[in-house]
């Protein structure tokens, strides 16, 4: 079997919006730390990879879907030698990072170019972008402008991020549905469900002041 000693990466920035495919040759981590990916357009810092760890990397992403940073791990000999690795945001579902063939990362780049998305799940994504325009954009949704669902979006990342957000069954995946009038939560180990309801300010005003939240 031919071992490659390079691998090639997804690169979209979420600063600047480029989306890239950049090699990685594994000589470049020898007696490294962190590897440090940055956008070439705009040199922004896409991922930090650290390698202290023999068996595994753990990566940091700066995610374009979200706006937030995600933190992943991979084993080493599945960095370098994978087909395909894709890495989602926790939010949107969407691929945030990519690790793979170069067939296999200008694949995936021509998808996200055409506004399409490649996940290794096999759940269907729960973001839809265009929806959610058309969501805040009507007279009766609760999310009466981009700022305000941005808000809400936001709150829920930082309980997430905060390990705020849990179920009885103590399971790990949680997903958020985006519906016209609040967020339904959903446990994917359990089923458990719960319904954020935003249909007025009060209600609105109310859950953006909650410190955890717990499917029970």
């Amino acid at each position: 079997m031919k071992v490659r000693n390079y691998t090639a990466v997804c690169l979209v920035c979420s600063h600047c919006g480029n989306i890239e495919k950049i090699k990685l040759n594994l000589f470049d981590f020898s007696g490294n730390d962190e590897k440090i990916i940055r956008c070439p357009k705009c040199n922004h810092i896409v991922c930090k990879i650290n390698t202290d760890m023999r068996k595994e990397y753990k990566l940091e992403v700066s995610c374009a879907e979200c706006g937030s940073r995600h933190k992943f791990k991979i084993p080493v000999s599945e960095f370098w030698h994978t087909k395909v690795k894709c890495f989602c945001c926790s939010l949107t579902e969407k691929t945030a990072f990519a690790v793979g063939s170069d067939n296999c990362i200008e694949d995936i780049i021509h998808s996200k170019c055409d506004d399409e998305d490649i996940r290794d799940t096999g759940s269907g994504s729960m973001y839809d972008a265009e929806n959610i325009y058309s969501m805040i954009s009507k007279d009766n949704s609760a999310f009466i402008n981009s700022e305000e669902f941005f808000n809400c979006l936001e709150h829920f990342r930082i309980l997430s991020e905060e390990n705020a957000v849990t179920c009885d069954c103590r399971g790990n995946a949680i997903q958020l549905q985006i519906e016209e009038d609040g967020f339904r939560i959903i446990c994917q180990r359990c089923g458990r469900e719960l319904f954020l309801d935003f249909s007025s300010r009060e209600k609105i005003d109310e859950i953006m002041m909650l410190n955890e939240i717990r499917l029970h």
